[in-house]
């Protein structure tokens, strides 16, 4: 292996990650929310890690290998906007959703939910996680 020390620092980067995050979520430091918001968060981050590795590795193959980390570097890009779009699409947006359906607890709409300005709390089951 010409790259082992490279290997060995990731390797042991990634396995060190991994551990702090079991840690964290065990020892529970902060709120629920807050821990959601750091899985939400490092679910994002993974694919985006593993898409640059694979790109990197795609950079120094030749011929097919390059075109195979190429595929697997796209796939993982793609992973991680998705993850990222959950993130902002559910997470945050559901978490407004609720926090300004506790404030105008008043307001109903014709379905009997919380209103909203957009319409889309009611339809979307805001704050069924």
């Amino acid at each position: 292996m010409r790259h082992a020390g490279g290997y060995r620092v990731a390797l042991a980067t990634a396995v060190g990650a991994i551990l702090a995050f079991l840690a964290f979520l065990v020892v529970r430091p902060a709120s629920d929310a807050t821990i959601r918001f750091v899985a939400n968060l490092s679910t994002g981050v993974a694919p985006m890690v593993a898409a640059a590795s694979c790109a990197g590795a795609a950079a120094r193959a030749t011929g097919r290998s390059r075109r195979a980390w190429t595929l697997l570097a796209g796939s993982a890009a793609s992973w991680g906007v998705g993850q990222a779009i959950w993130f902002a699409g559910y997470a945050l947006i559901a978490a407004a959703c609720r926090r300004w359906s506790r404030s105008s607890s008043t307001r109903r709409s014709t379905t009997g939910s919380p209103a909203s300005p957009t319409g889309s709390c009611s339809t979307t089951g805001c704050g069924t996680r």
